[in-house]
């Protein structure tokens, strides 16, 4: 039923019984508590509330560049490189990571991705877009003005906003198509 939210609720277990953690960390929680709680390990709990979400597994440093993200997919963790991503999509607080080999969900805000990867090659065209300048292979003038890309195939507006920016970095990015028909 969480899963379903678009904001899912934030959720700290407080239990008599440890054999459900593994269970609760699937589901997201903050954290598990086991009883009789201890005043200083709830407030503990209490203050990661708003903590931004962190993926299972990632360290500090994983956190600091993201070259990798661990994505879950079919009962496994799968690492996917930021290379092979060729736009995010962001939806709630998820971003849909479209990649060759398909489209992942992660848990985490597009801004995120779009303050690390801004020197990797990575620019945001919409408030739900962030692309990889490499992999664009279409700039199409919109009737009436605005712009639209293509990129892996897929058509992706550009916003007024960031249109600017991105004409500003395709004039400084050499060579910036993969292939013919990529």
């Amino acid at each position: 039923v969480l899963s379903r939210f678009a904001r899912p609720p934030e959720i700290i277990f407080v239990t008599a019984f440890e054999q459900h953690a593994v269970e609760a960390f699937e589901l997201q929680a903050v954290d598990y508590l086991l009883k009789p709680v201890r005043p200083e390990r709830l407030s503990d709990a209490i203050r990661r509330l708003g903590a931004p979400a962190r993926q299972a597994g990632e360290d500090d440093s994983a956190e600091a560049d993201l070259d990798r993200i661990a994505v879950e997919t079919g009962g496994r963790t799968r690492m996917v490189e930021r290379d092979s991503i060729r736009y995010v999509e962001a939806s709630g607080d998820y971003v849909r990571l479209h990649t060759d080999d398909g489209a992942f969900l992660v848990r985490m805000p597009i801004s995120a991705l779009e303050d690390a990867w801004r020197d990797a090659g990575f620019v945001r065209v919409h408030r739900r877009y962030l692309i990889a300048i490499r992999d664009i292979t279409e700039l199409r003038t919109r009737p009436g003005g605005g712009y639209d890309l293509v990129v892996a195939g897929q058509e992706l507006p550009v916003s007024r906003r960031h249109a600017r920016e991105l004409r500003d970095r395709l004039s400084r990015t050499p060579g910036r198509g993969r292939r013919a028909g990529g």
